[in-house]
């Protein structure tokens, strides 16, 4: 965060490198919301120097770890940004990212667990098909191809929102 300040002090060349480090160090902490606003600050300075590409590249990971993060008005920020950086919000973007509804988490945790389809509508007291309705929805807002990579997917949505409550940015 010290490395994000200093940045916003600095000269525009200086900035950008400082912005780096900061998403560098941010990487290999828990701290995601901290890393989405270095993303997103980082984004502004490659725009100030005309690199809307690599803007577009950093907008969208800070507003998939964003909307991760429940921080819906820093996604909105960086929604606003990436259409005046030239990027389109896809539909996944729009509504949250991996944002699951209390139903889809239920199934997606029992799914993790090594439950069958069969075995979790049972335990839940609803039908196969919303079962299936629910974990293809998971999958897609997860960005997994299955249940093989469901377990995986769920610790990280799990350790994005460990962190406790976080304000809206």
């Amino acid at each position: 965060m010290a490395l994000v300040a200093t940045a916003n002090a600095a000269e525009p060349a200086r900035s950008t490198e400082l912005l780096a480090e900061a998403i560098s160090v941010l990487e290999r902490t828990p701290a995601l919301l901290e890393l989405a606003r270095a993303l997103h600050a980082f984004a502004g300075a490659l725009l100030r120097r005309d690199d809307k590409s690599g803007a577009r590249k950093a907008l969208r990971r800070a507003g998939g770890i964003a909307a991760r993060c429940g921080a819906f008005r820093l996604a909105g920020r960086v929604q606003q940004r990436l259409h005046d950086a030239g990027g389109r919000i896809t539909g996944r973007e729009a509504d949250g990212g991996s944002t699951l509804t209390a139903g889809e988490q239920r199934v997606a945790v029992l799914a993790a667990s090594g439950m069958s389809n069969k075995e979790i509508a049972e335990c839940l007291f609803v039908s196969l098909r919303t079962v299936e309705t629910h974990l293809t929805a998971t999958y897609r807002k997860l960005g997994i191809g299955g249940r093989p990579e469901l377990a995986a997917g769920m610790a990280e949505l799990a350790g994005s929102r460990s962190q406790g409550p976080t304000p809206a940015a």
